[in-house]
Formats: structure tokens, C-alpha cells, sequence
């Protein structure tokens, strides 16, 4: 569903409108869509015309959320620190040796950090797949 909706933001110019008129099977897909995304509520559509040939389109705020996942923490705590702060209470209670417990503190801290998230997502991948059984 994530891609659906970044296509069907790519398809739509600032204002809304959209960028290219579509042909009648297209405007009927894209119509199927919209209603789709206005149920889950990530858009609010209202009708621009008599007929409902037209939608005036907008984001919810669950919509933003989905497209900016940055806005989902603004007046709260950040994720992130809970998320390791998670990891590392499953690796102190894991039935792993002391020795592989630690290695896996120390990579989880030192990929924290070096500020790279590539690095960071690969080691909260690995670690977390080795103390949840994955």
C-alpha cells in the first residue's frame, strides 16, 4: 500500500489537481484508489464539481504521518531511544552466553554512535533476530 500511495502522489501537482488529465479507465483506477485511501483515512476528498467528476484532495493528518513519518514524533519522545532501549533489555534477558551478550551491546552502542543509519538499521537487524529467534 506505501507504494500505491507515493504513486498516486507523484500523479497529483501541488495544488491537488491532477497533473494530467487522465483517460476514463485511468480516471476510474485512480478513482478506486482514492476512495481506498480516503477510508483508511489518509485522505479527505470533497467532491469540485456537481457531477463528482473531480475531487479537491488532501492529506490527513495520518496521511502527513505516512508521508513524512518525521511528523508522527513531534511532541513526543523519540522512537528511537525506546527501540534500543527495548533491544538491549531482550539481549540482558536472552539465554545467550555473557560473551555474545556484550558483543551485542557493544555493536548495538558503537552503531548508535557512528551516526550512520545504514549501520545502525543493519546492527538493530542482526541483534534483533538473534535475541527474538528470528
Amino acid at each position: 500500500m506505501s507504494q500505491d500511495l507515493l504513486d498516486l502522489l507523484d500523479c497529483l501537482s501541488p495544488n491537488g489537481q491532477a497533473a494530467v488529465l487522465p483517460g476514463r479507465e485511468s480516471y476510474f483506477q485512480l478513482n478506486r484508489y482514492l476512495h481506498f485511501l480516503e477510508q483508511e483515512g489518509y485522505l479527505a476528498l470533497d467532491s469540485g464539481s456537481m457531477g463528482g467528476n473531480y475531487y479537491n484532495i488532501k492529506l490527513t493528518s495520518h496521511g502527513q504521518k505516512f508521508v513524512q513519518p518525521e511528523l508522527a514524533e513531534f511532541g513526543r519522545a523519540p522512537m528511537l531511544p525506546q527501540v534500543v532501549n527495548y533491544i538491549e533489555n531482550r539481549i540482558d534477558i536472552s539465554a545467550r552466553p555473557e560473551e555474545e551478550k556484550a558483543g551485542m551491546l557493544v555493536k548495538l552502542r558503537d552503531a548508535m554512535v557512528s551516526g550512520a543509519t545504514d549501520v545502525l538499521a543493519k546492527a538493530l537487524a542482526e541483534i534483533a533476530g538473534k535475541v527474538m529467534g528470528m
